[in-house]
């Protein structure tokens, strides 16, 4: 169950941009996951399989392996357990950051490797002779022990070495941990992984992407950390509260403590204004914001209007009704017919004619 929840809350990771590569064995996965989850909410842009690869396609352990080829991966991060130890396609990955064509795009360089323990390790030597005697003993053919007692050689000779000397992040559970789990894993990204940060820019046009696209679940998943920081992020999160799913007075109380928040960021007598500004510079993701914000906080049924035209514009014909529909209980002049149009027109043809000019962010 809890494997199911943060998988489905698993980013793509954006390939054209620097990235970090999580490598790992699928016995791990609810652990990964977790982590994944929680360092994509920090804003870093990570590749792992089960958000980016059809592993129905026969090539999907090879599509693995180019991404880590690519010139944007500048990190690879191995959870390190009884399972990857001896899996071959973790000891493929691994060895690909030592390739001659990634040594070509990183000056001669392999990618920084990063180690965190998905299990209690204690020291390696130790851990790795015990495992190397759980497969002697494994009821399986020879000439499988033998692969696995050959990965864990090369595992061993060349990634995670028995002086224990190289650096792994402990565990979430161990008792020797001084620092909070994620601040400890966060700061091992600093570095080549710093560069792998998304802009909050960027964490709210893809939001955006998400929640226009209905999945709800992601985007305020993104927005939830950057709206301190971001009143557009605030005032789409806001948004969401109200309109995803059954409105309940904590989703109430928590829309209407992101309007304060990003009131005091900037005086909400200034969001329609600032939606115009924005809309002239072909911003139309960050005036949306604040059209909503002044539309649903001030209750103003023009600003929803206009809300409602920039959700056209995006292709969005769900949320450009529900906007046309909540701008005229407010007694802005909408015609119904026009609301009755729109529900005739497929969403795909809307879809194809969604503008492609927004200016972009960095």
């Amino acid at each position: 169950m809890q494997r199911d929840y943060y998988q489905k809350h698993l980013l793509p990771c954006d390939m054209e941009s620097p990235f970090i590569f999580v490598s790992y064995s699928s016995a791990d996965a609810e652990t990964v996951h977790r982590d994944v989850c929680e360092m994509q909410r920090r804003r870093f842009n990570i590749w792992i399989d089960d958000a980016n690869l059809d592993k129905r396609k026969p090539s999907w352990k090879e599509d693995a392996l180019k991404a880590i080829r690519s010139c944007n991966c500048r990190m690879v991060v191995f959870y390190v357990s009884s399972s990857s130890l001896v899996s071959e396609p973790c000891l493929r990955e691994l060895d690909t950051t030592r390739a001659r064509e990634v040594l070509e795009l990183n000056v001669g360089k392999p990618i920084p490797l990063v180690l965190v323990e998905a299990e209690p390790i204690g020291h390696i030597r130790v851990f790795a002779d015990e495992l190397r005697e759980r497969i002697s003993f494994l009821d399986e053919p020879t000439d499988k022990k033998e692969g696995l007692l050959r990965c864990l050689f090369h595992m061993t000779r060349d990634f995670v070495p028995l002086d224990n000397e190289k650096v792994r992040i402990l565990p979430v559970s161990d008792t020797r941990r001084l620092k909070e789990y994620y601040t400890d894993l966060e700061r091992s990204l600093h570095g080549a992984g710093r560069q792998a940060r998304i802009s909050i820019y960027r964490v709210y046009r893809r939001a955006l992407d998400y929640a226009i696209l209905g999945d709800l679940i992601r985007a305020e998943a993104l927005l939830e950390p950057v709206s301190p920081h971001y009143p557009p992020a605030a005032l789409l999160l806001a948004h969401l509260y109200l309109t995803n799913g059954i409105l309940s007075e904590a989703r109430k109380m928590a829309a209407d403590r992101l309007w304060k928040e990003a009131d005091q960021v900037m005086s909400a007598f200034r969001w329609r204004d600032q939606g115009k500004a924005m809309t002239e510079a072909r911003m139309y993701s960050e005036a949306l914001a604040y059209y909503l914000g002044d539309g649903e906080y001030r209750d103003r049924g023009e600003s929803l209007y206009e809300a409602s035209k920039i959700f056209l514009r995006k292709g969005d014909r769900r949320s450009a009704i529900a906007c046309l529909n909540r701008a005229a209980a407010r007694g802005y002049p909408v015609q119904p017919r026009f609301i009755r149009l729109l529900h005739t027109v497929p969403e795909e043809e809307i879809r194809k004619k969604a503008y492609k000019d927004e200016a972009p962010v960095h």
